[in-house]
């Protein structure tokens, strides 16, 4: 499957969770391509080698990358922070269509701006796009203080009920973010529960007798390590002024690595507080942080006081667990939770520096058996709970449901197996059309006439319309129609049978009728050596129950084609082996 993967960020910035998803998929056997901007977070400075130019072409870890001019920014002003978004948003729509190759499906990961020019190009291409929902809009940006204005979060809101209408499907990474969307009016079926990873095999520990720490190492002291972004969302004065609380016999000393948007405030307030428990080192490549990490005494995840970052699982705690080092967690809700469970370290209440300066001696004062057991029993959460290998594959499956939203079932012979008994009072027969029959019984409307002047102009190549049909009594309560092989699906034989839209009495829903009409198609109405084919949509779970009871296998997905702009003209087309 071809997959352009739209993000505004991508490496060398930080943002290791989006290479990681590309590469993954490519390794998986997918085509991707990336459409991204030129590297500026979270800096807001261009970085060294890139200058902006109309376009630009690379290579990274083997994943063609295609990059876009923006408005390089990232500080605390709103407007410049949205021209900044608005320019990735219209480099993407004008230049990217001429440079990028025209996928199966489009995937916006981040920012949220991002569904707008995902929504044009699959507009422009004629496929679908789906988005991951990394930040929950708008509560991000009030949560942060980024947008304060009633009016401009309810314009932000509107926007994202819009972009959430028009996505195919929507990745969310916790259950609170998911319970979001549901209660914002978001299908249930729309949404997917499926977690950030982490590469467990990058971030192996390396041998401590080497470590390559960032800081000043002349001093001796007990290491907390706080990596990544230094931004509003983090809430980082909380720790200076747990910082301050510290008393100097403890020996605890903080490291704070990396930049962001409140990174210079930062520095300027430790420095006026004198605070000489607090050091800051620059931003890292993502290359060291691994050997950066395992020198650690302690990694710190922080999280500013809201409820939004209850709901949020920051894929800084799950290298920080992948790295096997303890864990203090200034964090509550679903982060804490994860810490908590695995016993990966000792986590305190976000907004209470005092709270937090106990936690860090509390940890300090552990043995080091003690703190090696919490980083082996993080690492061990991280390579049961969010390996990459496991994760990604997981999100290859819901694009490719995505951008072929026919899942075809299929059965070569007929099933071995006893056929599953009619419950009591009900009889199943199968009509075949004849002289006289050229709609089932019970079935009205006008596409049943369709499809019996379909049969009578020979239109099918075969003569074996029919139907599986249930009554209860003289109700018909089941009828799943038979069609033979015609233009529209071309990978069938000749001799194949087509199980055509089942429909079930809502009064008769939960007694297995469509499976056992499916097994009865199977068992009667197939000559030999034909084979039955079911199709059905790939959120539709009560008719993928019901042709797996039947016996049916999942033999690939498709899509359905137009023709000169109609589908009533196009085909089916199959992805996987199912025309085989």
């Amino acid at each position: 499957m071809k997959i352009v993967v739209l993000s505004q960020w991508y490496p060398p910035e930080p943002q290791s969770v989006v290479s990681e998803l590309a590469e993954t998929l490519a390794a998986d056997g997918h085509d991707v391509t990336v459409l991204t901007g030129f590297p500026n977070f979270p800096s807001g400075k261009l970085y060294p080698g890139y200058r902006l130019t109309f376009v630009r072409r690379e290579t990274w870890n083997g994943i063609p990358i295609v990059r876009v001019p923006l408005f390089p920014y990232h500080g605390r002003s709103p407007l410049l922070r949205v021209v900044n978004l608005a320019s990735f948003c219209a480099a993407a729509m004008l230049i990217g269509p001429w440079f990028v190759r025209r996928p199966n499906l489009v995937h916006a990961i981040q920012p949220p701006t991002t569904c707008v020019p995902a929504w044009v190009l699959s507009r422009l291409w004629r496929v679908p796009f789906t988005h991951e929902v990394q930040d929950l809009w708008p509560d991000t940006l009030r949560a942060t203080g980024m947008v304060s204005a009633g009016r401009a979060l309810r314009l932000v809101d509107r926007y994202c009920a819009w972009a959430y209408r028009k996505t195919a499907a929507i990745r969310v990474i916790s259950e609170g973010f998911r319970t979001a969307l549901v209660s914002r009016g978001v299908p249930d079926s729309k949404v997917h529960l499926l977690p950030n990873w982490v590469d467990t095999d990058r971030y192996a520990p390396p041998d401590r007798s080497a470590p390559k720490p960032a800081w000043d190492t002349t001093r001796a002291a007990f290491n907390i390590v706080y990596a990544g972004n230094l931004g509003l969302a983090q809430g980082l004065d909380n720790l200076l002024e747990a910082a301050a609380r510290i008393p100097a016999a403890a020996r605890v000393h903080v490291v704070l690595i990396g930049d962001g948007v409140d990174a210079g405030a930062l520095r300027q307030k430790a420095a006026t507080r004198q605070l000489s428990n607090v050091e800051f080192v620059p931003f890292q490549t993502p290359d060291g942080m691994p050997a950066i990490l395992a020198a650690a005494d302690a990694l710190l995840l922080h999280l500013k006081r809201d409820p939004l970052f209850s709901m949020t699982i920051p894929h800084k705690l799950l290298t920080y667990l992948a790295a096997g080092r303890p864990i203090l967690a200034c964090a509550d809700g679903e982060a804490a939770a994860i810490v908590r469970r695995a016993n990966a370290g000792v986590v305190c209440a976000p907004g209470d520096p005092a709270a937090l300066a106990a936690a860090a001696m509390a940890l300090a004062t552990l043995s080091p058996a003690e703190r090696a057991a919490m980083g082996r029993n993080g690492r061990a959460c991280a390579c049961a709970e969010f390996e990459r290998t496991a994760v990604v594959p997981r999100i290859g499956r819901m694009l490719e449901d995505a951008a072929f939203p026919a899942k075809f079932f299929r059965i070569d012979a007929a099933p071995a197996t006893a056929p599953r008994p009619l419950p009591e009072g009900y009889r199943l027969t199968i009509w075949r059309a004849g002289a006289g029959r050229a709609v089932p019984p019970g079935c009205r409307g006008a596409k049943w006439w369709v499809w019996a002047l379909f049969h009578r102009a020979r239109i099918f190549r075969s003569d074996r319309y029919g139907a599986v049909l249930i009554f209860r009594g003289d109700r018909l309560v089941h009828r799943s129609p038979l069609f033979p092989k015609y233009s529209r699906f071309p990978f069938m034989r000749d001799d194949d049978l087509q199980v055509g839209d089942t429909w079930t009495d809502p009064e008769e829903r939960g007694q297995g009728l469509a499976a056992i009409a499916l097994g009865a198609a199977a068992r009667e109405a197939l000559e030999p050596g034909a084979r039955l084919w079911y199709l059905t949509t790939a959120d539709n779970a009560s008719s993928i129950r019901a042709a797996l009871s039947a016996g049916l296998a999942p033999v690939g997905h498709g899509i359905r084609t137009s023709r000169f702009g109609l589908r009533l003209f196009g085909a089916f087309r199959m992805s996987g082996e199912a025309a085989r």
